[in-house]
């Protein structure tokens, strides 16, 4: 019944190994896959904080984007309102250079024709020059960009690569159990090495007790056959009964420890085995715990993949909007390039202008000095008339006292004709009033026949008419001045329109200087 025990006990005992190494290597590879996992979560986090990381930069590079956009928007603006600016002082400036040419060929009249008709040319080259860079401004300016780009495809992986990849490892044995100490390996190899040795003990005592028996003729057959004798020269039986008494002793003193041992490794089993339940429990609560977190890992790293595949899309979102705007910074950017040529041209423009105003100018102060000089010639002809005017009054001062005297002549003369057709009047008169005296004369002589008295008055009647009609038909010369000055004043138009047609020619001739 010992030798079975002990063989039990070492059945056992290998049986125990074999859990133990078993449960070893189901550990090592938890603890592999435990250590993968880990791994596993870590790549992840850091995927999850880089991903994060190129969103918060995608982030502050679409508000870059945004910032400079709504830069080059504003500077765009100020620009074109430069530009309108620029524009509309250029067209005020051709209009004031048109006006000034205008004003030049209105006031030169003569040699500066061709310089207008050159400064008018580039004016309205200037302004048609304006009008197509405005219309071209307003075109750019109207244009837009629709353009999306296509997203670019996220390569993600599948659920179920995610699921076979983090897929849980099996459950453990119940027999799984941590490594295995030093002192348990030694007391092992102890139990084994006295094992072994009482196996061959009672294996030597029962060869030896099958020697001492008589043999019976099948065991005798059997032994003559093996040749196995390996106490065959044995002495005699008292020699051998007290050896083997002696061997007995040996073999139950070495029993006893073997059994001591077997013992004392029972107990110390026990309690390995005890603390290998409380382990295995330990570890089962343990593995409990790992394929909690493994699930909760799997449900992290699902949440990560939709995070992911969320970030795919917003990073698609992103880069769409990027293409969107640098496809509309490439439209700026053209339509700065159109507006800086141009702005350009205008420029260019605007210094011909320039040097055409510049021109203009010199030949408009080259006229002001021809105007000067003229001018002052025409001051000195100016002097040179009123000098002659002077001469002219003085001249004409002179014949209007030389007209005056022709006209005091003149009425002397007119005065002595009209004297004389006074006489000659007042002669026919007379000689009428001596025809009438003669008629009174006949009818006083046929009278004759009247008293004296009568006679006489109507003779001194008669008489009296005769003096007055002699005194008032010759009248005596009135003084000189009244009656120059009556005949002066009814002849006063005619030596007026006289002298004003003798002043004509030269009042003509002097408005002609």
């Amino acid at each position: 019944m010992p030798i079975i025990k002990s063989r039990v006990h070492a059945d056992e005992l290998h049986a125990a190994k074999k859990a133990l190494a078993a449960a070893n290597g189901e550990a090592d590879v938890l603890r592999q896959q435990v250590l993968e996992q880990r791994a596993q979560l870590d790549e992840r986090a850091q995927q999850n904080a880089r991903l994060a990381a190129e969103l918060v930069q995608a982030e502050t590079k679409l508000e870059e984007a945004h910032r400079q956009l709504t830069e080059m928007q504003a500077h765009t603006q100020v620009r074109e309102e430069h530009h309108c600016e620029q524009m509309h002082r250029m067209a005020q400036n051709v209009r004031t250079l048109e006006d000034m040419v205008q004003a030049s060929r209105r006031s030169e009249r003569e040699g500066s024709s061709s310089m207008y008709h050159r400064g008018q040319n580039a004016g309205n080259g200037s302004t048609d020059d304006a009008g197509r860079a405005r219309q071209r401004g307003k075109l750019s300016h109207s244009q837009t960009s629709a353009a999306l780009q296509r997203p670019p495809a996220v390569p993600t992986r599948g659920d179920k690569a995610v699921r076979e990849q983090h897929r849980s490892p099996p459950s453990p044995s119940p027999a799984a159990s941590l490594p295995i100490s030093a002192q348990v390996l030694y007391w092992q190899e102890q139990l084994l090495d006295f094992s072994q040795r009482a196996a061959e003990g009672f294996g030597e005592v029962q060869r030896q007790l099958r020697r001492c028996l008589p043999p019976s003729p099948a065991a005798a057959g059997c032994h003559a056959h093996a040749g196995q004798e390996p106490l065959a020269a044995s002495a005699s039986p008292g020699t051998d009964a007290h050896r083997w008494c002696r061997q007995l002793r040996r073999l139950h003193a070495h029993f006893d420890e073997v059994v001591q041992a077997d013992s004392k490794l029972i107990s110390f089993l026990l309690l390995v085995a005890q603390q290998q339940g409380q382990q295995l429990r330990t570890l089962q609560e343990r593995w409990a715990e790992a394929q909690n977190t493994v699930r909760e890992a799997e449900g992290v790293l699902d949440e990560a993949n939709a995070r992911v595949t969320r970030n795919a899309q917003e990073s698609a979102v992103l880069r769409q909007e990027c293409a969107v705007l640098t496809e509309a910074q490439t439209a700026l950017q053209a339509q700065l390039t159109n507006r800086t040529r141009e702005h350009q041209a205008a420029v260019t423009a605007l210094h011909r202008l320039q040097e055409a105003h510049a021109q203009l100018t010199n030949a408009h102060t080259r006229q002001e000095e021809m105007w000067a000089t003229r001018l002052a010639q025409a001051a000195e002809l100016q002097q040179q008339a009123s000098n002659y005017a002077q001469k002219l009054e003085a001249a004409l001062l002179d014949k209007e006292r030389l007209m005056s005297a022709a006209a005091a002549s003149t009425e002397q003369q007119l005065r002595r004709e009209v004297l004389e057709a006074a006489k000659k009047r007042v002669a026919v008169f007379l000689k009428q009033l001596n025809a009438c005296a003669e008629q009174l004369q006949g009818s006083l002589a046929s009278l004759s026949n009247s008293p004296p008295l009568s006679a006489l008055a109507a003779s001194t009647v008669a008489g009296g008419t005769v003096q007055k009609v002699s005194s008032t038909a010759s009248p005596e010369p009135s003084p000189p001045g009244a009656s120059s000055s009556a005949y002066s004043a009814s002849l006063s138009p005619l030596p007026q329109s006289f002298g004003q047609s003798l002043l004509l020619p030269e009042s003509s001739a002097a408005a002609s200087m």
